[in-house]
């Protein structure tokens, strides 16, 4: 699973899904032992456990970068290698 971006221990990353256009884009974060998936289009946790203020940095990161994580979904859906995505 490629990394994405790091901040304040908190690792992003994002599967490569080529041609899975039926998930709900999302991005997969790591912080200590807990790991859970958000929505990039709310910032929402999707599955998983997070730390309540590790989670709100984490979801303000992709309201601030949505389009990025957007752009990068699309291109990751089409078996396009991601690229990183600026930290908060």
């Amino acid at each position: 699973m490629p990394l994405i971006s790091q901040f304040i221990g908190v690792s992003a990353y994002m599967y490569a899904v080529n041609g899975a256009g039926y998930h709900v884009p999302h991005i997969h974060a790591h912080y200590a032992e807990y790991a859970a998936a958000f929505s990039i289009d709310s910032g929402e946790v999707l599955a998983g456990k997070f730390p309540r203020r590790k989670a709100a940095m984490v979801k303000g990161w992709i309201l601030l970068r949505r389009a990025e994580l957007a752009e990068e979904w699309e291109r990751a859906c089409v078996g396009v290698p991601v690229q990183r995505v600026k930290p908060i």
